[in-house]
């Protein structure tokens, strides 16, 4: 079957298309692609067009996985101990009475 009709959309577009990109410079190529770039949307060309929709999910991936490390870190609790009962097991486990050991390292 024929393709009469390919690339018929372009032909009304002012040179058919075809221009200087104005993210890479480069002349003669499609500028067909409409991409926003800070906060202005620009037609740039097929190369460009899959770098920065690629740069956008490697944010769009970056965020989740942050947001998943604080998820992960929010649910890993530390025991909240205080220096006293720090003390008082570390005097058990010598068989001294807690606050004696505190007494003997003030000393010195």
């Amino acid at each position: 079957m024929s393709k009469n009709h390919r690339g018929k959309g372009i032909l009304d577009k002012y040179k058919r298309g075809r221009g200087t990109c104005p993210t890479c410079k480069r002349t003669g190529v499609k500028i067909i692609h409409e991409q926003e770039i800070d906060k202005q949307k620009i037609f740039v060309c097929k190369i460009c067009n899959v770098v920065i929709s690629r740069k956008e999910m490697q944010l769009k991936k970056k965020a989740e996985t942050m947001t998943q490390a604080e998820q992960k870190s929010a649910e890993v609790k530390t025991p909240d101990v205080t220096v006293e009962e720090k003390e008082e097991r570390m005097a058990t486990e010598t068989g001294e009475e807690p606050g004696t050991a505190a007494k003997t390292t003030e000393d010195e």
